[in-house]
């Protein structure tokens, strides 16, 4: 809901499609999408219409996908560190940067009076989804690291587990 407000016109809509799917055919091997993408979608928009935004979110990995537990003493702190990320926009634009901030990152909801949430690590990582630590650096390096472990990969060794032959073969 937050990103409908970037679509002023056509040309918004074009220029973001262009760049999505520019992004989308880097992130893509083999006809598998190695990042999820909702989330890529909204990236792309903060790439687009929130560029200082965007690279302020790219420099702040730790701070937004750090898990927190309820009682952390440097919960204030880290409400106003997050908070910051929007303060310096317009106030017609901080509610929907505000929104996709708190929708990207579960775990820095809680800065804009959401829930404190780390206990889905393993299915953000699931997912594919920008909060997990493992996956983030692929929205913003826009590929994989060298030695890491493509999603196609992922599903040929999934897909060659019920036999032992192809599965080492895939290993192989």
């Amino acid at each position: 809901g937050s990103l409908r407000r970037y679509f002023r016109d056509l040309r918004d809509v074009k220029r973001f499609l262009a760049t999505l799917e520019f992004h989308m055919n880097l992130l893509r091997i083999n006809g598998t999408l190695d990042v999820n993408a909702v989330d890529l979608i909204a990236v792309e928009a903060l790439r687009n219409f929130e560029s200082d935004l965007y690279r302020q979110i790219r420099d702040s990995k730790a701070l937004l996908t750090a898990s927190r537990s309820p009682d952390s003493g440097d919960k204030k702190r880290v409400a106003e560190d997050i908070k910051a990320l929007v303060s310096g926009m317009p106030a017609e634009r901080t509610d929907a940067a505000s929104l996709l901030i708190k929708t990207l990152f579960p775990t820095a909801a809680f800065a804009f009076g959401g829930a404190l949430h780390s206990e889905f690590l393993s299915e953000w990582d699931r997912d594919l989804r920008l909060c997990a630590p493992s996956f983030f650096d692929r929205y913003c390096q826009l590929g994989l690291s060298s030695g890491e472990v493509s999603q196609h990969e992922v599903e040929l060794l999934l897909a060659a587990s019920a036999d032992s032959d192809s599965f080492a073969r895939e290993l192989e």
